[in-house]
């Protein structure tokens, strides 16, 4: 890991050819616009679908929906109620971004929340797990995670929540809750979740992108009494017309760009401009500090604006009028 040199920079002389060196390369960085700000880079998702615990719905898919669902519920007749739970599964491919996951320093799972049915949700905490199995966008189910439609369905491994007559259902998924979220008071609006641990696990390769598993924390599993309760959330699937409200992974990071190639990235190198192998750690021992600039900018105004009053008393003394 590269420590910056400012921690003794007190102790090293300015030299005239350190100090034009570091103001050279520090005007062509802002030039280049090479001071280091964090940057962003968003991903929709790959893949998404919702999946229902209800006898009539655990082999439906609805991976082609423009709509997600999360849901809590008792429900049905009175002879059969049972839990009528659904989840949402949303995978992002982010192979793409190269940097190291030390870079990144947050990344956050945004769903445009845009309605409910039944009971409002309101309040109810959703939570994000990790899935730990593949599973198929236009054939995953509650029950199986893959092609149910095959003779050898491919069904999820876990068994958790639902009747025994839906099990094994609801997803291969890692216990670890990533993030968790209230359901806001009203629709209309974007919810995130905070999975950064998560987003740099995957970065880093210590555990399989298999996507995540968005769920009540609090699913209904038995009977809760007082009749019939269903909490329905609605958000916006990829597969929805207008792009502008598809989910997406939007992770801040910094770049390790290294603009003068010395093997010291912009974001910790002084003279980003400057290479120090040529310049030395004089280039760093002549950054100006915040107040030095101030008053190099107030002197280059005054300077400038002097000019432009002594050149036109000037130009005016010479006019014959």
């Amino acid at each position: 890991m590269y420590v910056s040199h400012q921690t003794s920079r007190s102790s090293r002389p300015r030299s005239p050819v350190g100090q034009r060196a570091c103001l050279i390369g520090l005007l062509a960085g802002l030039l280049s616009a090479s001071v280091t700000q964090a940057e962003t880079a968003q991903f929709e998702p790959v893949a998404d679908n919702w999946i229902s615990s209800c006898s009539t719905g655990c082999t439906a898919n609805n991976g082609g929906m423009e709509e997600l669902r999360v849901r809590s519920a008792w429900w049905g007749p009175q002879s059969s109620r049972e839990p009528k739970n659904f989840r949402s599964v949303l995978a992002f491919d982010v192979s793409s971004f190269a940097l190291p996951a030390g870079n990144i320093s947050q990344a956050t799972l945004n769903l445009y929340y845009y309605g409910y049915s039944q009971t409002d949700p309101a309040g109810r905490t959703y939570e994000v797990r990790r899935l730990t199995n593949s599973w198929d966008e236009l054939y995953s189910t509650w029950q199986a995670c893959d092609n149910f439609d095959t003779p050898d369905p491919l069904y999820w491994d876990s068994y958790d929540a639902g009747l025994p007559g839906y099990q094994p259902g609801g997803g291969d998924f890692d216990g670890t809750v990533y993030a968790s979220e209230i359901v806001p008071a009203t629709a209309g609006q974007w919810m995130s979740w905070d999975i950064t641990t998560l987003v740099r696990e995957w970065v880093e390769g210590s555990c399989d992108n298999l996507g995540v598993i968005l769920q009540d924390g609090a699913e209904i599993e038995s009977d809760p009494g007082g009749g019939t309760v269903s909490r329905l959330a609605k958000f916006r699937s990829r597969e929805f017309g207008d792009s502008a409200f598809h989910p997406y992974l939007e992770i801040v990071f910094e770049d390790d760009a290294d603009q003068d190639q010395d093997g010291v990235p912009d974001c910790v190198d002084q003279c980003p401009g400057v290479d120090d192998a040529i310049f030395g750690p004089e280039c760093e021992a002549a950054i100006p500090t915040t107040s030095e600039w101030g008053l190099l900018v107030l002197s280059l105004l005054l300077l400038t604006a002097g000019k432009v009053y002594f050149g036109g008393a000037r130009s005016r003394a010479t006019l014959p009028w």
